[in-house]
This record gives structure tokens, C-alpha cells and sequence, in this order.
């Protein structure tokens, strides 16, 4: 079955369209973040690259898609999204909406708390040659 991600699991119209854009490459999960203890015994948190490079990516590829709103105040959101992966193996299709939820603070949104509606699918078939998001943002 064809799901086209501006129709399922119902139809958004362009007016409420925030951006639409695809994410290339085989997401991975939002890892926690880390806390090390130090020597001198000084306690620090940090995110792991691997998030942060792939929440880098998720914001290009926002700005290349010339999203035609950003939403700095409350608006309510949804967001859909559709993920085709090398496999399967260890994803959390959860995690993977979180980093590109985190990924799109302050940058189309202030907060992702504003998301109201969250919509995924994820493609029983892995795409080896082409893995991928794709994203749709819209106003509610």
C-alpha cells in the first residue's frame, strides 16, 4: 500500500503546511544523554555526537525545504512522519520523532511542546539504497 504522508492518516491542506522536506540517510534513535564523573569528582552531561550530528542534519535539511511559516509563539502542531531505514535492527521509531522534535527547536517552532498531533509510519520494507524521514509540519 502507497501512503502519501499529506493524506494519512488524513488530508492537511497547504495552508496549514509549516514545511515538508525529507531527511536523507539511516536515522538513528535519540540517545540519552551521557553523565561522566571526572577525576576531581566534577559531574558533567553531554548529548552523544551521533544525536548531535543527526539533529544537525534534521535542521538543514528544514532550512534547505524554505519552510513557508515558522512558529515562534504557541501555536498548536502536528507533525507526521514517515521513516523507510536500512533495518530495524535497535530503532525506536519514538526516539527518532524526539530527535527530529528536538532537532526543530527554535528553529520552526520554540518549543516542542506545542506539538499537539504526531502521526508515524514506519515502512515494513527497509530501503538498503535510500534510507530516510520524511517530514510534514503543519499548523492545527
Amino acid at each position: 500500500m502507497t501512503r502519501d504522508i499529506l493524506r494519512w492518516p488524513d488530508r492537511v491542506g497547504k495552508k496549514r503546511i509549516a514545511a515538508h522536506f525529507v531527511v536523507h540517510g539511516d536515522l538513528t534513535s535519540k540517545a540519552r544523554a551521557r553523565v561522566v564523573t571526572d577525576g576531581k569528582g566534577i559531574t558533567r552531561a553531554f548529548t552523544p555526537a551521533s544525536t548531535v550530528a543527526w539533529e544537525f542534519e534534521v535542521g538543514q535539511a528544514w532550512r534547505d525545504s524554505s519552510p513557508t511559516q515558522v512558529f515562534p509563539d504557541k501555536t498548536r502542531l502536528g507533525i507526521r512522519l514517515f521513516i523507510w531505514r536500512k533495518n530495524f535492527i535497535g530503532r525506536d521509531t519514538s526516539n527518532i520523532l524526539k530527535l527530529i522534535e528536538d532537532a526543530l527547536n527554535n528553529l520552526a517552532y520554540d518549543d516542542d511542546r506545542y506539538i499537539d498531533e504526531t502521526a508515524i509510519y514506519r515502512f515494513a520494507d527497509a530501503d538498503k539504497e535510500n534510507p530516510r524521514a520524511e517530514i510534514l509540519l503543519y499548523k492545527l
